[in-house]
C-alpha cells in the first residue's frame, strides 16, 4: 500500500515538474520583455515631438514625448470607471483635445475621486481656452476583460468601463488619433497623477520565475526522496 501511494505521489510530482519549469521560463521571458520595454521607454523620451501627426508613420507610437497646442473639447469628457488610487475608488478623466493642426487627441488627464456609492458624477474641473500640453503617447496592451456589456449614456460626461478608441471616436463623431496622450504633471487640465506605463516592473517577473524554479526543485527533491525510500521498502519486502 505504501509503495502504491508513494509511486502515485512521485508520478504526480513528475507531471507537475514540466508545468512549474514552463511557468518559470515564461516569467523569465516576461522579465526580458519588461527590460526591453524600459529601455524603449527611456530611449523614446530623449526628444519631444511637436507634431502629434508624426506618430502616424510609426508602427509603435508608445512612449514618445509630445507637445501639442490647441484646445480641450471640455464638454465631451469620458470617465473611466473603477480606477483605484491609494485605496479609494474613482475615475480616470479623458478629455478630447483638438490641436491647431487639426489632430484630435484623447488626453488622459489623471485620476478624480468618485462618490462612495457612485450615485453622483464628480464635478470635473473645467479647462478652456488655448493651451500647450506636454505628455506621453500611450496605447493599452490589449482589450480589457469585461464581465458584461459596457453601456454608455447618451449625455456627457460618459462613464465607461474600458478604453475603446474606435467607440470613443464614434461618440465624438470624429476620428481621434489611435493613441492616448497621458498628461504630465503640472499641465493645464491635469489631475492626480496615477499612470504607470509599465504595469509590472521587471524585478517582479524575475522574482516569480525564481519562485517557480524553486518549487520545481523542491518537487524534484521530494519526489527523489520518496522514490528512494519506496525502493528500499520494496527491497526489504523481498
Amino acid at each position: 500500500m505504501m509503495w502504491n501511494f508513494k509511486t502515485k505521489l512521485v508520478l504526480l510530482m513528475l507531471l507537475l515538474l514540466p508545468l512549474l519549469t514552463s511557468l518559470g521560463f515564461w516569467q523569465l521571458s516576461r522579465y526580458q520583455e519588461k527590460l526591453d520595454l524600459e529601455a524603449q521607454l527611456a530611449a523614446r523620451q530623449q526628444s519631444v515631438l511637436h507634431s502629434p501627426g508624426t506618430l502616424r508613420t510609426l508602427d509603435d507610437p508608445r512612449f514618445y514625448r509630445l507637445q501639442a497646442e490647441g484646445r480641450y473639447l471640455d464638454d465631451q469628457t469620458f470617465l473611466l470607471d473603477n480606477r483605484i488610487h491609494q485605496g479609494r475608488s474613482g475615475y480616470h478623466v479623458i478629455t478630447p483635445f483638438m490641436t491647431h493642426g487639426g489632430q484630435l487627441m484623447l488626453v488622459i488627464r489623471g485620476w478624480l475621486a468618485g462618490s462612495p456609492d457612485k450615485t453622483q458624477i464628480p464635478m470635473i474641473p473645467p479647462i478652456q481656452g488655448n493651451n500647450v500640453l506636454d505628455g506621453l503617447a500611450w496605447q493599452p496592451a490589449g482589450k480589457a476583460f469585461l464581465l458584461g456589456e459596457d453601456h454608455w449614456s447618451d449625455s456627457w460626461p460618459k462613464v465607461i468601463q474600458a478604453l475603446d478608441i474606435q467607440r470613443m471616436g464614434e461618440a465624438l463623431e470624429a476620428v481621434p488619433e489611435v493613441w492616448f496622450m497621458v498628461l504630465d504633471e503640472q499641465q493645464p487640465g491635469s489631475l492626480t497623477r496615477d499612470f504607470h506605463p509599465i504595469n509590472m516592473q521587471p524585478g517582479k517577473h524575475l522574482g516569480y520565475a525564481i519562485q517557480w524554479f524553486l518549487m520545481a526543485l523542491v518537487m524534484l527533491g521530494i519526489g527523489g526522496y520518496y522514490l528512494k525510500t519506496a525502493g528500499r521498502t520494496h527491497d526489504k519486502g523481498h
